[in-house]
């Protein structure tokens, strides 16, 4: 009868170290998970970053024909009183360094830098294929005052 109860005892021993063995095992891997040392949960950095498409100023029209122009005040610096008209319509500024909008045929476009009085250059930097943008002056060179970029015209 003994040896029957010194069997047992042997038997809860094991358990209790393997419990303990899987306790410890399970403390470091979350330990592991939360230092994102090694993490399957972890966003793999092979994946190229997303990149959102910035806003883009609309107008309501009956054309259905559009497109986009993103114009860059010079070197990106903020200038968040010169603003950009379409057709006398505000349509956004530059305290971005950048707009992009979208036109639509027959439509003028003018910087208001008047609020600063040096010279000031912006440049479109990108505009839709089917702009014509050679039309439009670029870049655009203010001096404390309003210019045109020109009229849209389509391809």
């Amino acid at each position: 009868m003994k040896e029957q109860d010194y069997a047992g005892i042997k038997w809860i021993s094991a358990m209790g170290s393997i419990l303990s063995f899987f306790a410890v095992a399970a403390c470091l891997l979350f330990s592991f998970v939360q230092l994102e040392l090694y993490s399957p949960f972890s966003a793999d950095e092979s994946f190229p970053p997303e990149i959102y498409v910035s806003a883009v100023s609309s107008r309501q029209t009956e054309s259905g024909l559009f497109g986009n122009i993103t114009i860059e005040s010079q070197e990106q610096v903020s200038l968040a009183m010169a603003v950009l008209f379409i057709n006398g319509e505000r349509c956004g500024d530059f305290s971005q360094g950048s707009l992009t909008v979208r036109v639509y045929p027959e439509d003028v476009l003018t910087v208001d830098a008047s609020a600063y009085r040096r010279e000031l250059s912006f440049f479109i930097v990108e505009a839709s294929p089917s702009i014509r943008a050679e039309l439009l002056l670029n870049p655009l060179c203010c001096n404390g005052d309003t210019q045109e970029f020109g009229k849209i015209q389509f391809k």
